[in-house]
């Protein structure tokens, strides 16, 4: 069995399901490093996963990319692909708000806030609703979805000139803490 992919590597590949592109075009879009890009770029092309044509452009080989791509797609796959976003991005949350290196990342943050770089922000909230105030939460959960779903659609004719490295990662949900702590003691 195929092992898991990490972010990098599903970077790459989602980058080469849009279109093939060479290795500058891969940086671009990705915003890895080259050395990085090549060493993952070498063993999908040892597996078989991607080929590289005469003119050094990386592209899907679709014969085995389907089957590797539905491992990949997997539901046991997604959920570690989830899990690895949360940490890392509770890393990061966690490192910018560290009070050891807090004065850097917030100079770091004055001096990128035209650029590319983005830093992580969540907020987290326990609390006890009345129905009412149920309600009005779950309506604008609905609202929320609503425009995720229509930027998803508008995305598509964007999708040529963006960048994937520019994609904006959300994560919105709740669940009762009784849930939380039965899943918890269960997979402990």
């Amino acid at each position: 069995m195929e092992e898991n992919l990490l972010i990098v590597e599903r970077v790459i590949l989602e980058s080469l399901t849009r279109r093939s592109k060479d290795i500058v075009e891969l940086v671009i879009d990705t915003g890895l490093s080259r050395v990085l890009l090549e060493k993952i770029l070498d063993k999908f092309c040892l597996n078989g996963l991607i080929t590289k044509n005469e003119y050094n452009v990386f592209e899907l080989n679709n014969k085995r990319a389907s089957k590797m791509l539905a491992h990949y797609n997997s539901t046991l796959n997604k959920r570690e692909e989830i899990k690895e976003l949360l940490s890392v991005f509770v890393d990061s949350v966690v490192h910018e708000n560290g009070n050891e290196n807090a004065r850097d990342i917030k100079n770091m943050q004055q001096q990128h806030q035209r650029s590319e770089y983005a830093f992580a922000e969540m907020k987290i909230k326990k609390l006890w609703m009345t129905p009412e105030e149920n309600f009005y939460y779950q309506t604008m959960l609905n609202k929320i979805d609503l425009f995720f779903k229509e930027v998803s659609l508008k995305q598509q004719s964007r999708s040529e000139q963006a960048k994937i490295s520019e994609q904006q990662v959300i994560f919105f949900g709740h669940s009762h803490y009784d849930n939380l702590i039965h899943t918890f003691l269960k997979n402990a």
